[in-house]
């Protein structure tokens, strides 16, 4: 289910979305090493998120997400992804 008990969105949920904003190569290449998710405020059920996101430059495998209500400045929540590579895979090989 999307949604907690109290019709907000399931914590898991956020995750997908981030996912959903990430490159094919990081996806199928690397593993997530750390994850960090700081909650700023619910997101109510039937709610359209705007999500952004940057790639770290003095790190390409990790990633800064920026979560919030569309039509909203306020910030529903942070999250830093960081990956290592897998079966000896990066990104410097191409």
């Amino acid at each position: 289910n999307d949604l907690d008990m109290n019709q907000h969105v399931n914590s898991v949920k956020y995750l997908e979305w981030v996912f959903d904003c990430l490159p094919m190569d990081i996806l199928t290449n690397f593993n997530l090493s750390k994850l960090t998710i700081n909650y700023q405020s619910e997101i109510p059920a039937n709610s359209e998120v705007e999500i952004f996101y940057s790639q770290m430059s003095e790190n390409p495998t990790a990633f800064v997400f920026k979560g919030k209500i569309a039509g909203s400045e306020r910030i529903s929540f942070l999250m830093n992804l960081e990956f290592k590579s897998n079966a000896n895979h990066s990104l410097s090989s191409k």
